[in-house]
């Protein structure tokens, strides 16, 4: 019975804070978050972020970008598994792209797939 009293009144503190009736110091103001999420994504606003190079007709995996999400422990089964969806449609043979050095007209090669 105590659990649920208190958990009323942190519930209640909460709400009443995130709303604004209630004041309390370091709590996180969340109106521009909401506000955002509320007016929606603005397209016009968007970085690019180069995340494969089109070879012919396809479209290659960077080397660079795979291996971080590859070599990852908590991360590499779902890049496995996204790499490999990705290459089933995109990128027959799935090969993928090794950047030599990061510049702006990088010199790029074929590298080993993932398995």
């Amino acid at each position: 019975m105590g659990d649920d009293i208190q958990k009323r009144v942190a519930n209640k503190i909460y709400n009443d804070c995130r709303s604004g009736a209630l004041q309390i110091s370091n709590f996180p103001q969340f109106d521009g978050l909401l506000k955002a999420l509320k007016e929606g994504s603005s397209t016009g606003t968007s970085r690019s972020y180069n995340v494969c190079v089109q070879q012919q007709s396809r479209l290659v995996i960077l080397q660079s970008l795979a291996s971080k999400f590859v070599n990852g422990e908590t991360t590499k089964d779902d890049a496995i598994e996204a790499i490999n969806k990705h290459n089933a449609s995109y990128n027959d043979g799935g090969s993928f792209w090794e950047e030599d050095e990061r510049t702006d007209s990088n010199a790029i090669h074929q590298s080993s797939t993932y398995q």
